[in-house]
């Protein structure tokens, strides 16, 4: 169930694949406008980005950054009212209730895979196999 028509929209097109946003400076395509938004200010010179000082990942805003470091804390303060286990995320608690508490089964998950061209497909057959390329544990040159 979503709030919004445009939600619905958006988790549409992570099972459809389409992908109609699509970045002007360098063509990269989303299914989401926001992440669209978020991606163009990457090309923006004056764009600084939030470093969490532990792992070095970049993040737009202050409070995605925060919520990430749940990762490194273990911090886990959405706690569920009926068997207490907590969770770093809303939204894996929100999961949670509705699957394990309301019994409302997962939905199967479609898995696309990625189409490759011809040409790729030709390459592989010429390529060293990885046994040839590891030498006693080191990688060869």
């Amino acid at each position: 169930m979503f709030a919004h028509k445009v939600s619905l929209e958006n988790h549409t097109r992570v099972h459809t694949g389409q992908k109609q946003f699509q970045c002007d400076v360098c063509s990269k395509r989303f299914s989401v406008k926001f992440t669209l938004i978020e991606h163009i200010k990457h090309h923006d010179s004056n764009y600084q980005p939030i470093e969490c000082k532990l792992c070095g990942k970049q993040f737009a805003y202050k409070n995605n950054m925060m919520r990430h470091l749940r990762i490194h804390t273990g911090e886990k303060p959405f706690k569920c009212g009926v068997c207490e286990k907590a969770f770093m995320a809303k939204c894996d608690l929100q999961a949670h209730v509705k699957h394990v508490h309301l019994n409302v089964p997962r939905p199967k998950r479609v898995r696309q895979r990625a189409k490759k061209s011809d040409a790729s497909l030709k390459d592989r057959s010429q390529k060293t196999p990885r046994k040839q390329l590891v030498t006693k544990g080191k990688l060869k040159a």
